[in-house]
This record gives structure tokens, sequence and C-alpha cells, in this order.
């Protein structure tokens, strides 16, 4: 999956990138297709988010990082259970954006974290 702002809202577009559906590159493809799609999302559609949390990390062994942010993404809570997880960093790689299930946020957690990550209620 890839994400980036088509056009700013003053109109203004990046270099060189034309419009998401006039790029030959991508196509849509409805998360409910049986090939392509998935099923967990395919369930979600239409439901409200009822809870939201912040995932923080521990805090760092050196008081000088304290001062930078540990927040590391979102908990969306859906009105069936369900959960959902936009992650920036968690893994501890500064570029990863991820989508996680609340059932793989594991593998996502490196092992020299000595804590698991907090979770904030907002």
């Amino acid at each position: 999956m890839s994400l980036w702002i088509e056009q700013t809202e003053t109109g203004e577009r990046k270099q060189n990138k034309i419009p998401i559906d006039e790029d030959p590159e991508l196509f849509p493809v409805d998360c409910c297709d049986p090939v392509y799609g998935e099923p967990q999302i395919c369930q979600i559609l239409g439901q409200h988010i009822v809870n939201i949390k912040i995932v923080k990390r521990e805090n760092p062994s050196q008081s000088r990082l304290a001062r930078l942010p540990r927040e590391v993404g979102l908990i969306f809570e859906l009105e069936s259970g369900f959960e959902l997880i936009l992650s920036a960093n968690l893994d501890g790689v500064l570029s990863d954006f991820h989508i996680i299930y609340r059932d793989e946020i594991k593998q996502y957690i490196p092992p020299y974290f000595l804590e698991p990550p907090q979770e904030i209620p907002i």
C-alpha cells in the first residue's frame, strides 16, 4: 500500500506526480475482493470508531532521548471490538508505516524493547 498527498488544499501538486486515477501503474482493489482483498477489512466496512488510544514506547534509558516523541501509533477500536493499529516507527525503523491487526502487534515490537508499548486512551 502506498499513501501520499496527491494535492494540497491550495491545489499544489508534487513535481511530476500525475493524479492517482490517471496513473497507469495503479489500479483500485476492492477490499472484499476474494483474491486481492482482506477479509478482516471487508468485515469492518461501515463500522464506527468507538475508542482511540495512542501507542507510546517505554521511557528511553538515555535522558537526552527523553525529550523526543515516543508516540508510535494509534489504536482504533470499532463497534464490533475489532482493533486496528496505524503505526509509524513501532519497530524502531523511522521510515516504516504499518497497518496492524491487534493480534499481530507483538511481531512488530523488537526484542530489545524491554517493555511493551503503553496504550493511552484519548
